[in-house]
């Protein structure tokens, strides 16, 4: 199934499901790898015959893949849009910090929440990230250009701006 998975063989994953093959077996679960290589169809196949993405793996690897429409299908399959496995990151924190507009509409949309942070990426909030691109990092001064798309888009979705907002 793992091999299926990797190699973006839907037809050969349907077969492998229809026939009650193991849905989690390999290094990394086969819908992991799916979302990681943005393999779609063989990650509709694997849902459709029960795979689930318990950890955040899944997930976490369709937002590392820029892939909105994977995101969205993880999401929506019962995933959590936190994506909160711990060793993967939060999926919010790095589409922001990537500047994966299309990705950070999916999670917002699903219910991600606009003020967790994260201890991988220096508890730095969403906004933060979409404001200080370089946040913690030493920057040029022509380097820091914030986002303004990305700010806007996480004011949209209930994000407040105010003069407490690096204090939460």
């Amino acid at each position: 199934m793992w091999a299926a998975a990797a190699s973006d063989h839907a037809d050969a994953v349907r077969l492998l499901v229809d026939a009650g093959a193991n849905l989690t077996a390999g290094p990394t679960t086969p819908l992991a790898v799916a979302c990681r290589r943005r393999h779609i169809n063989v990650a509709r196949e694997l849902l459709r015959g029960g795979a689930r993405d318990e950890t955040g793996g899944a997930l976490s690897a369709a937002v590392k893949a820029a892939d909105a429409e994977l995101v969205a299908l993880m999401c929506d399959s019962g995933g959590s849009p936190l994506g909160d496995d711990k060793d993967e990151g939060d999926a919010l924190i790095h589409a922001c910090k990537m500047r994966y507009h299309d990705v950070v509409v999916a999670l917002v949309s699903r219910g991600a929440d606009v003020y967790r942070t994260f201890h991988e990426f220096d508890d730095a909030t969403p906004m933060m990230w979409a404001i200080e691109p370089t946040y913690l990092t030493p920057r040029v001064e022509h380097e820091w250009v914030p986002d303004e798309a990305l700010v806007k888009l996480l004011v949209a979705h209930g994000c407040f701006l105010g003069v407490n907002y690096f204090y939460r």
